[in-house]
């Protein structure tokens, strides 16, 4: 099977780094996992369809902005995946 770790520069929107870190890397149990840039998950990996058309990700976490609610992220064109606001737990 093909890996599907890519790599890229990262650093916030529109600004590059001089870091170069793996935007998907495949766990142990095969999934692909993206790491998580900006909001209250920084840093965090997660599993992620890399077939999506559609590509975000809402986690729950109580360390957003709504407690009980979401954190939803979403890949650049570069494939690095940035926090794009918290939601409310009926918003989803």
């Amino acid at each position: 099977m093909l890996s599907r770790d890519r790599v890229a520069r990262t650093g916030p929107r529109g600004v590059l780094s001089r870091r170069t870190v793996r935007l998907m890397t495949t766990n142990e149990q095969g999934e692909v996992e993206v790491e998580l840039h900006g909001g209250t998950l920084d840093g965090w990996r997660v599993p992620v369809d890399p077939d999506d058309p559609d590509p975000w990700t809402a986690i729950i976490s109580d360390h957003g902005q709504y407690p009980g609610g979401r954190s939803l992220y979403a890949p650049d064109t570069a494939g690095t995946w940035w926090w794009v606001r918290d939601l409310r737990p009926q918003e989803l």
